[in-house]
């Protein structure tokens, strides 16, 4: 979407969806469906944002740097074996949130908690991101990325995380 819009001479988002707000006003379109569309384009903004925070994504290239591997077919074989997860950017283009990294490792935990959410309740790249990066309660006001910076050797923190992963993919 960002690269049609762009594509169409648009740099800026709220550009766009003035335009799009201003044509679709023009036409006999209902009032819920304006509606729907800008709450639709909201979210899209959100989306970016949220995609943006904690070092943003890396392309498959830049992940494999800064995670020191020699390949982006091992990149491609973690993101398999669920050791990493990636935003789809198109067919075969993926982007890597570059928080999956700690200290050119990957984060500690990781697997264990993506096992959970994709593997076992299949959950979409957003939902991934957003309950990495979003403080809990259940986790004493932190976020599952916090605990897991932290847990390099401790296995009682990765499993609290693991836990809390299951209920929050349980409750979907």
């Amino acid at each position: 979407m960002a690269n049609l819009v762009k594509s169409l001479g648009f740099n800026k988002p709220d550009a766009m969806t003035n335009l799009f707000l201003e044509i679709v006003q023009d036409t006999q379109v209902d009032p819920a469906e304006i509606a729907f569309q800008r709450v639709r384009m909201r979210s899209a903004k959100a989306e970016e944002r949220l995609l943006g925070e904690e070092g943003g994504l890396l392309s498959d290239a830049d992940f494999t740097k800064k995670l020191g591997v020699s390949s982006r077919s091992t990149i491609k074989n973690y993101r398999e074996q669920l050791k990493i997860f990636a935003v789809p950017q198109g067919p075969r283009n993926f982007r890597y949130p570059a928080w999956q990294i700690h200290q050119r490792e990957l984060l500690p935990g990781l697997q264990e908690v993506l096992q959970v959410l994709i593997g076992k309740y299949k959950m979409n790249p957003l939902g991934v991101v957003l309950l990495f990066l979003t403080k809990a309660e259940a986790l004493e006001d932190q976020s599952p990325l916090e605990l897991l910076r932290g847990a390099a050797a401790d296995e009682d923190l990765i499993n609290q995380v693991v836990e809390f992963a299951d209920h929050y993919g349980d409750a979907r």
